[in-house]
């Protein structure tokens, strides 16, 4: 069994294919940074091979919905972050937020996770 095929027998859809994920945008931007949603087994791979750390160990929280996970990217589309949010009670809250290797990450790359979180809570009409 090929690595493609593990994956299907594993989560039960393809590598490449997009987890649905309810409530969050695809894509969203603040002052400069871009959140893009991390949002298949392909990309999750990826996004852990480029920032070397584990986040593709969150694929089956990402597959059943319970987990999502964001790549911020700077100018030039440089990772700079990789955002984690957890499902609980039907919303969404913000879990971790790593730089490459697991390091801290920018002051602005915080101010921007605080933002897109207030962004998703305006729009599910919390205050």
């Amino acid at each position: 069994m090929n690595a493609s095929q593990r994956f299907k027998a594993d989560h039960g859809i393809e590598y490449g294919e997009s987890f649905k994920v309810s409530g969050l945008p695809t894509e969203w931007e603040f002052m400069g940074l871009r959140f893009v949603a991390v949002d298949s087994g392909e990309k999750l791979f990826k996004e852990g091979r480029a920032m070397h750390h584990c986040v593709s160990t969150y694929t089956h929280g990402c597959v059943t919905g319970k987990y999502a996970v964001f790549s911020i990217r700077g100018a030039g589309d440089k990772r700079l972050a990789t955002f984690g949010l957890r499902r609980e009670n039907g919303w969404w809250l913000s879990d971790q937020v790593k730089g490459p290797c697991n390091k801290p990450v920018a002051t602005a790359v915080h101010a921007a996770v605080q933002e897109f979180m207030k962004d998703y809570r305006k729009s599910r009409g919390a205050k």
